[in-house]
């Protein structure tokens, strides 16, 4: 039956409504975000990489944003913890996380069915913001100088040594098990809340090996209380010019490099994503934080938002699958 003229007109005029209401709720929006402090939350111990760059990048954009923005650490389950709180927080852009790839990515693997939140599907990359190559370091006590002597000691004695990493199924765990495959040995893992926490018992002497991220083994070098034996990465670091990469010593397969990223919740206004994304642009092209994280072993990365998407999307494409056969072969609990 055709609809009287008066309800076609009260339709349109309802809609019409509507969608000013919508457009006048965005443009407040932009005009008044952000208006109170800013939230980025840490998955991880302070003092690790995910904390080092969260707070790196939040005294910059402050300056940008005009709001004070401030660090949490919400460490354990491998980053979870901290990421879930993000997931589950308004969607507003003022809780944001630091996250990596072995926090937002590894853990659908690892934490498959014990997780509520899927990060391919309940975060929006803001962008990225730095690197950290992965370094394999030993106790200083520990009778090996180089990795081939590494590998003889672990064959040696099978689960003989320990090693520490930042959490169970986090980029650094992932890398001893990939170590472990590619040398043909077994070690005892032990996890960490943390990289920060790994690396002091590393230097204390109550583990043996460490993976962990270049930022966290410089300030133990001077001291002497580690060594660095192989960089996994596809080059030396200018901060250990004289240490081998791992395929140079002939263990290409260990390989892994780690980047952090800032994201906000889905269901963030797109305007208030972009106004995020403004802000870390801005830093992006500012010397300070490329300063700040290459003083602690750090890539600063400059790509766009885009490009961050597309490495993502990547990864949760790539990373899943391998570590599925990977967790199968060397347990990853």
């Amino acid at each position: 039956m055709t609809q009287p003229n008066s309800s076609r007109w009260a339709a349109r005029w309802a809609a019409l409504v509507g969608a000013l209401l919508a457009f006048n709720g965005t443009a407040v929006v932009a005009q008044t975000y952000p208006s109170s402090p800013i939230t980025i939350v840490s998955p991880f111990a302070a003092g690790g990489t995910s904390d080092v760059v969260a707070r790196a990048a939040g005294r910059l954009m402050e300056q940008d944003l005009g709001q004070p923005v401030l660090v949490v650490n919400r460490a354990g389950a491998g980053g979870t913890v901290g990421i879930g709180s993000v997931t589950s927080a308004a969607a507003d852009g003022y809780t944001l996380v630091m996250g990596g790839l072995g926090s937002v990515v590894f853990p659908s693997v690892v934490y498959k069915g014990r997780i509520k939140y899927d990060a391919s599907r309940d975060l929006i990359p803001v962008g990225a913001v730095g690197s950290a190559p992965t370094v394999i370091a030993v106790r200083a006590s520990l009778p090996v100088s180089s990795l081939q002597e590494l590998v003889a000691a672990a064959k040696a004695k099978p689960n003989g040594l320990s090693f520490a990493s930042a959490g169970v199924g986090g980029t650094l765990h992932v890398a001893g098990v990939l170590f472990e495959r590619e040398a043909g040995v077994s070690l005892n893992h032990i996890p960490y809340r943390g990289g920060a926490p790994a690396m002091t018992d590393l230097a204390g002497g109550n583990v043996d090996v460490a993976f962990a991220d270049l930022t966290l083994v410089k300030p133990m070098l001077t001291s002497g209380r580690i060594r660095v034996l192989a960089i996994a990465s596809g080059e030396r670091s200018p901060m250990l010019p004289d240490v081998p990469t791992t395929a140079e010593v002939g263990l290409p397969g260990v390989h892994l490099d780690t980047w952090y990223g800032l994201f906000a919740p889905s269901g963030t206004p797109p305007v208030v994503v972009n106004r995020l994304r403004s802000a870390l642009d801005k830093i992006k092209s500012n010397p300070a934080l490329g300063n700040t994280l290459s003083a602690q072993g750090l890539l600063a990365l400059k790509g766009s938002a885009a490009s961050f998407e597309a490495q993502l999307k990547k990864d949760f494409e790539v990373w899943p699958p391998l570590l599925s056969r990977i967790c199968a072969q060397s347990s990853c609990e």
